[in-house]
């Protein structure tokens, strides 16, 4: 067998490890902490084999280095992207066993989709600890929290934060949100499933929020917050909000939505939320509070791109472009739903 030739059949699971041995693995170029720096450059490579992120078409621009695809091409990787959590960890961890390449953490940003096209992702974390709520490790992101802030950055947080509910973005920007109830109410953010997860658990999670939230607020109406649904609406009235770890429990802060956590995401543990979890070792009461969070994870931990031009943004221009695409991705949105409606209940899933 040729050097770097591998197997083009599909092979079982269990002879994933072995598949990838069968490479000849080159001598890296340069470190993965470069690329979470943001100091990596075109001759940095690392290999994605992650279908769920392959789609992304600005992903060499968000992670600043050229992504491969296939071990066929794996050029001097420095490391191997894991993208979120669930199914797909397995493969990564046997192409990182196998090449013995350190792991690249990453996860969509503040700012996911401004339209349906899923390769139009406008934002994405990188980390070589762990994954953004590795509440168990001291991430990159742990550490840029823990840095503080200066004067500068506390005023340029706080714009933020302003924008943020000013221009009504989300981190889902391309679908309706749930319906906005008259009176006080209280959002239960519903627990995503991880791709390959578990839904049963996933739904009892929720189900656990739904009780507590009730129990807390007997008074109030209660919404339930999809995963991937425009937030921003709900959660501008909201009097609180119930979330397991769900990234867009995140925005609650934002909005100055009282919120109580049932995990331990990035988020939490700082003294900005209402926590049923001891707080890691690793945390603690924030100097700046929320605007020392927002700088840490919308400024330092945080990369975005204009998908129509491929072109770097920071975090003030991506909420300008979300705001400015959001008409149009409403318009579409109401579209489907109103065709999802006409169709028979047993024909809806078709209808994304």
């Amino acid at each position: 067998m040729l050097p770097g030739i591998s197997i083009s059949v599909t092979l079982p699971r269990h002879w994933l490890k072995w598949q990838y041995t069968m490479l000849k693995k080159a001598e890296p170029h340069g470190h993965v902490k470069d690329i979470v720096h943001d100091k990596a450059g075109t001759e940095h490579r690392v290999l994605c084999v992650t279908p769920i992120i392959s789609e992304v078409k600005t992903l060499d621009e968000l992670l600043g280095c050229k992504v491969t695809h296939t071990p066929l091409m794996l050029n001097a990787a420095c490391a191997v992207i894991m993208h979120g959590v669930g199914r797909p960890m397995r493969k990564v961890m046997a192409a990182s066993t196998a090449l013995e390449l350190p792991i690249l953490y990453t996860e969509f940003g503040p700012i996911h989709t401004i339209d349906y096209k899923k390769s139009n992702a406008v934002s994405m974390t990188v980390d070589h600890v762990g994954h953004v709520n590795a509440s168990d490790r001291d991430t990159y992101l742990a550490g840029l929290i823990k840095a503080g802030i200066d004067d500068a950055e506390l005023a340029r947080a706080q714009g933020i934060i302003r924008s943020w509910k000013q221009q009504r973005v989300s981190k889902y920007n391309h679908t309706l949100g749930p319906q906005v109830p008259d009176g006080r109410y209280v959002v239960v953010i519903a627990e995503p499933t991880p791709l390959g997860g578990d839904v049963k658990a996933s739904r009892a999670v929720t189900a656990l929020l739904t009780s507590k939230a009730q129990q807390a607020f007997p008074t109030h109406k209660l919404v339930v917050l999809r995963p991937k649904q425009y937030a921003a609406d709900v959660l501008a009235q909201a009097d609180a909000a119930f979330v397991h770890s769900a990234l867009v429990g995140f925005e609650a802060l934002l909005w100055g939505v009282p919120l109580y956590v049932e995990g331990m995401p990035f988020y939490a543990g700082w003294g900005l939320t209402e926590d049923t979890l001891p707080a890691p070792a690793q945390s603690g009461e924030l100097a700046h509070g929320l605007a020392q969070l927002v700088h840490a994870y919308m400024v330092g931990y945080s990369r975005y791109v204009n998908p129509f031009d491929s072109q770097r943004l920071d975090v003030e221009q991506a909420i300008e472009l979300a705001a400015k695409a959001r008409p149009a991705a409403l318009e579409e949105a109401q579209r489907r739903h109103n065709l999802r409606q006409r169709l028979p209940r047993w024909l809806r899933w078709l209808q994304p």
